[in-house]
């Protein structure tokens, strides 16, 4: 709910009259008489002059233009009277206000009051693409109050406001829905202490750090802000304080935001500090907040969730207990938007108790962006025997000295309770029943006007109960004894008095008014209202007669008719067991009261099929609406000599076409006159297959082929293929059937080197030359499968790989990443098309439609030991003793391809083949997943190298330096080549660890390596591997076994530089180097032209490893190179920045 600014906006526009163009140079005034003012070019607000915008107008940016803003600038609307920026369109939206240097021309502060800023669009280069709906460079002399930034986007920072040194004030503002490709999706803040009172910052979205702000080397301050819904791929969904910035955090609401690394609500890094006062940080997933180790955070007076445990720190964390909370802060409406508190919040007066920070009731402050405003009255009740429950009290708030009833309220579960209320004088009551209040009533409460009224207490004291006496009869069958009693929460049943020979029943309450029940199974409940219960008294006379409820319910629907002339009104509707015949109207319409349950029914017409809906539920008392028919004009000849039968199935779109609803299987023969009759109407069998008798003249020879009506498209399908006519045959083989289907189109996401892929729908052309040629000819160089090549050369396609088999699976080696390479194709019935296997290694591909499980996509095979299943970078292999499948391969997914090795003989003679699970029963188009190549494996310390043509397994233990097993909690564990390139990130098992590892040439020296999470420290191991193509390296039983190695001890043999990470990045990126020996070292940045535009090493090192981060957020996008030098060693790697 937005607290600071109006929800609703009202725009009041003089007309079109006398609206203006403008461009270039502006100055003056915009009066609302020249609404809209249509900006078609560039404009620019010079140095010493000023712009007055008055209330209403509407500045329409026909293009992607920029307003540079040199002088000052008065936008200043009113409360229903707001001025907008807008793009005529939304899409290609405009470029922004950008205020430039304006703190050095001397003049008065610019304002955008009551104002809407929307579509702002920062694009180009630097600093083009920053600050989609405002930018500021120098410009501290700008207020912004009761505005609107909304729908704005940045390729690089700030989507919503950009601030580069500009000390700007923010001030009842909403800022929303705006997106960053960069960091900043609400604000992006550089070298600034922005001032932030009474804001709301949500749904906004960055790609890098900070979804609400980001903060890099700034020092705001946030007072009453609201955080909600933001989110980032990186750190701080919420917040980001980043490069030694200093927050200062009074009164936050920081609510649902997301990160998927670290702090979804706030994250503190890099020399940072944040001090959290009086706030509320909640629900932000999953993580509340991240404190780096170089930073620190503050928090006093706040309720987190999770408490001190929900703080993830690595830095310093300065918790001052006292005050703080951890408790659910009882938002009003979160999912509307809504994060005011309800009034038995625990935030309310939680805050710091210094008067300094009093709220505007005068009350102790209230945690959070949103006061909870007192002026009322507030009181205690107390229950003071008994276990009547104190929230079930009811205070009543009459005017005074009258009945009239003003207001009521139940106290919480503490028994407190807080109403708001107009200045007045009142009389107060309270009433629970089975108790009266002490005192009776609190007469003449004064209540002034914003202050709050208090003590106003009461006392419940338990009085005695009275009772309800009555008398039970029951019509028909029913037993007397099973009827039940219930008034409030107490229930009985009745006792029969021999003497008089009744039914009767006593129940016991506190004295008030209640509603008494009796209810009895299949008998209609019979309820009392309002029954007077008085302390020590019997109320009398309160009588049940049960009466036996209807069975019946009610099943609708319609008939349709499919060709011929039947009539509607003709048609027989009948339920098995039931020997009346239904009709429907003359528009088809039927209605049928029968007992409940579940039933079969039937709809047939001479001169049409006859439809059976089995199962369909009548409900007692209601009405089965929909059960509708459709009845075909499809009945077979008569007459005929000759029959045989057959057992039948259909695919549409992948998919059998089943039995139920109102499917529909019959046969057919077009002779040579193309006369087409109806040879035998199929019936569907649970067992998953339509069984039909076929009826011919001719004893053998005659083509046979099949019409489909499918229910859920409400079209006839004729079978591609067709049977040969044989009499008095019977097979117990299923035929099996596609029907036209609808062409898919599949999207193929390709990345740079090897793609291990499949294909899953049947081309129109199987030639590769064919599928594969939108990447030729700059992007594709080869697609093998196991035994075979096809390379594209000098413009022609060579080798003996030329046609596509749906069975096999694919290696694409690519010149170039490609995104959106389509394949279009109908979709295969898994069913029908098994997958066969040879011993050892098969290259297979994935046939369903939908991404299942490795258990369920592999449920049609036996699972020998050893069993193993692999992709370009992830695999899984079967162990029985180990509890099964072990590996970090979990799913089977459409376009991915895949390695099976089978680890037994397969007899001679035998073929082994498995099926993967069908997919539903048609009824309805399945949706498309997209396709990509198979992504790097990655975590936020390494990331696996892409593109790689083989993989290993290997199964591993580590040990710490006295033997013992390694907790593996702490810890992320890859494997590395000696160039530094993450080969695998480890699974762990318990003491066992899984590695996929990847590469291209055997006998590559690997080691593994650890990321200790505590320490932040890399340790390396003192064992290497040599890779091996397809090769598995220990098993659960023997793993192969590795120890740390010493941090301290950690000292290379080679002088070496690794490839950077991430890569590409944006802004940052880790550059990890090792020296062999003791001297100067050097690191230094080159631009695409070989200038050095940055040294981020020049000191003297101690042998050893390093990391060190590299922060290009001044440079633009672009290839770069960094170069490590010492003494006469050197070596140079490249990567990409893109913003």
């Amino acid at each position: 709910m937005k607290k600071f600014i109006i929800p609703v906006i009202f725009f009041c526009f003089t007309g079109f009259l006398f609206a203006i163009d403008v461009i270039g140079p502006v100055s003056g005034t915009w009066t609302s008489a020249q609404s809209p003012v249509n900006v078609i070019g560039e404009i620019e607000l010079p140095v010493n002059q000023q712009l007055i915008i008055e209330p209403g107008v509407e500045v329409n940016f026909s293009g992607h233009y920029k307003f540079n803003i040199y002088g000052r600038l008065l936008a200043i609307g009113e409360e229903e009277n707001y001025i907008e920026f807008t793009a005529a369109d939304e899409l290609t939206g405009w470029h922004g206000l950008r205020f430039f240097d304006t703190v050095s021309n001397g003049q008065d502060s610019s304002k955008l009051v009551y104002c809407i800023l929307e579509y702002g669009n920062a694009t180009g280069i630097s600093p083009d693409y920053r600050g989609g709906a405002i930018y500021c460079a120098n410009s501290s002399d700008l207020v912004i109050s009761n505005t609107i930034i909304r729908n704005s986007k940045s390729l690089s920072a700030g989507a919503g406001l950009y601030l580069d040194s500009s000390d700007i004030d923010i001030n009842n503002t909403v800022i929303y829905g705006n997106e960053a490709t960069g960091a900043g999706g609400g604000i992006f803040m550089l070298n600034s202490s922005p001032t932030l009172d009474q804001v709301e910052i949500y749904d906004n979205s960055a790609y890098y750090d900070g979804g609400g702000i980001n903060c890099y080397s700034s020092n705001p301050v946030l007072t009453y802000v609201a955080f909600w819904g933001n989110s980032t791929q990186w750190n701080g969904g919420g917040i980001s304080a980043y490069n030694n910035s200093t927050l200062n955090i009074t009164n936050a609401t920081i609510a649902e935001n997301y990160s998927p690394q670290d702090g979804c609500g706030i994250a503190v890094l890099y020399n940072s500090s944040v001090n959290l006062m009086n706030s509320i940080i909640w629900d932000n997933y999953p993580y509340e907040i991240y404190v780096s180790n170089s930073a620190s955070l503050t928090v006093d007076y706040t309720n987190v969730n999770g408490g001190q445990a929900g703080i993830t720190s690595f830095g310093t964390l300065n918790w001052l207990a006292g005050g703080n909370l951890n408790v659910d802060p009882l938002f009003v409406d979160p999912a509307a938007d809504d994060f005011s508190l309800q009034g038995n919040s625990p935030c309310i007066d939680a805050g710091n108790p210094d008067p300094a920070y009093l709220d505007p009731d005068g009350t102790r402050n209230d945690m959070g962006a949103y006061n909870y405003l007192q002026a009322g009255i507030r009181g205690l009740v107390t229950v003071t025997s008994g276990d009547g429950n104190v929230e079930n009290v009811l205070i009543n708030i009459y005017e005074a000295n009258t009945d009239d009833l003003v207001a009521t309220v139940n106290p919480n579960a503490e028994g407190v309770y807080f109403i708001t209320i107009d200045a007045g004088v009142y009389d107060i009551t309270a009433y629970l029943a089975g108790y009266f209040p002490y005192p009776t009533m609190h007469e003449d409460v004064v209540v002034y006007e914003s202050q709050l009224t208090t003590g106003i207490n009461f006392n419940m004291n338990l009085i005695a109960q009275g009772s309800i006496y009555g008398i039970i009869t029951v019509e028909g069958t029913g037993n007397p004894e099973n009827v039940l009693i219930t008034a409030g929460e107490e229930e009985t049943n009745p006792t029969y008095n021999f003497v008089l020979d009744i039914w009767w029943y006593e129940i016991f309450l506190n004295p008030g008014y209640y509603d008494v029940t009796a209810s009895l199974i299949n008998y209609q409940d019979t309820i009392r209202t309002d029954v007077l219960v008085q302390s020590s008294q019997q109320t009398t006379g309160q009588n049940f007669h049960m009466i036996p409820i209807s069975f019946d319910g009610t099943v609708t629907g319609t008939i349709s008719l499919l060709g011929g002339t039947g009539n509607l009104e003709d048609v027989s509707i009948q339920i098995e067991g039931d020997d009346d015949i239904y009709h429907p109207d003359e528009d088809g319409f039927y209605s049928i009261t029968y007992p409940g349950g579940y039933h079969d029914i039937t709809a047939s017409l001479e001169g049409y099929t006859s439809v059976t809906l089995r199962d369909v539920i009548i409900v007692e008392n209601q009405t089965t609406p929909g059960v509708d028919f459709v009845l075909i004009n499809w009945v077979p000849v008569t007459g005929t000599q000759y029959s045989m039968s057959r057992l039948v199935n259909l695919t549409l779109d992948g998919q059998f076409i089943c039995g139920g609803m109102n499917n529909q299987v019959a046969a057919f023969h077009t002779d040579l006159e193309n006369v087409e009759t109806c040879r035998g109407i199929a019936e569907w069998d649970e067992n998953g297959y339509w069984f039909i008798h076929i009826v011919s003249d001719e004893q053998q020879g005659e083509e046979i082929y099949f019409k489909i009506y499918e229910s859920y498209t409400e079209d006839i399908y004729t079978s591609i293929g067709a049977l040969e006519f044989e009499d008095c045959t019977y097979s117990d083989l299923v035929y099996c059937f596609y029907v036209p289907s609808p062409v898919r189109m599949h999207t193929y996401d390709l990345i740079e080197n090897w793609n291990w892929t499949s294909f899953n729908l049947f081309p129109d052309d199987y030639a590769f030359s064919s599928i594969l040629e939108p990447l030729t000819p700059d992007d594709i160089f080869q697609i093998k499968t196991q035994g075979s090549f096809y390379t594209y050369e000098y413009g022609e396609w060579t080798g003996e790989l030329a046609y596509l088999n749906l069975q096999d699976s694919y290696k694409i080696n690519m010149f170039n990443a490609v995104e959106g390479f389509q394949y279009n194709g109908t979709a295969i019935n898994p069913q029908l098309y098994p997958i066969v296997l040879e011993e050892e290694y098969n290259w297979i591909s994935y046939i369903p439609l939908k991404t299942l499980a490795l258990e369920q996509a592999l449920s049609d095979l036996n699972w020998p030991d050893s069993l193993m299943i692999k992709t370009q970078n992830k695999s899984a292999v079967h162990f029985a003793e180990y509890g099964g499948w072990i590996g970090d391969l979990q799913t089977m997914e459409p376009g991915v391809g895949y390695i099976l090795y089978w680890p037994n003989e397969i007899p001679e003679g035998e073929i082994l083949y498995f099926t993967y699970p069908p997919n539903p029963c048609y009824s309805g188009p399945e949706e498309e997943e997209r396709i990509f190549a198979q992504q790097p494996v990655s975590t936020p310390i390494w990331e696996v190298m892409p593109g790689t043509r083989f993989n290993m397994i290997m199964l591993a233990e580590i040990l710490d330096n006295a033997g013992n097993a390694l907790d593996y909690s702490n810890y992320t564990i890859g494997v590395f080549d000696t160039d530094g390139n993450c080969r695998s990130i480890g699974k762990s098992y318990n003491d066992l660890l899984y590695f996929t590892i990847v590469g291209n040439d055997i006998n590559e020296e690997l080691q593994i390596r650890l990321y200790d999470h505590i320490t932040q420290e890399i340790i390396y191991t003192n064992y290497s591997i040599l890779f091996e193509i397809d090769a598995v390296i220990g098993s659960p039983a023997e793993p192969y076994s590795t120890r740390l190695n010493a941090p301290e001890n950690n000292i290379p043999n080679l002088f070496g530089l690794e490839q950077n990470h991430p890569n590409p990045f944006n802004p940052s990126t880790f550059i990890n180097y090792t020296l062999p020996a003791d001297g100067e070292v050097t690191l230094e940045i080159y631009n695409m032209k070989g200038q050095l535009i940055q040294t981020i090493v020049n000191e003297f090192k101690n042998a050893g490893r390093y990391t060190i981060e590299w922060n290009a957020a001044e440079f633009g996008s672009g290839i770069y190179f960094y170069k490590l030098s010492s003494g006469e060693l050197t070596e140079v790697r490249k990567c990409l920045m893109i913003k």
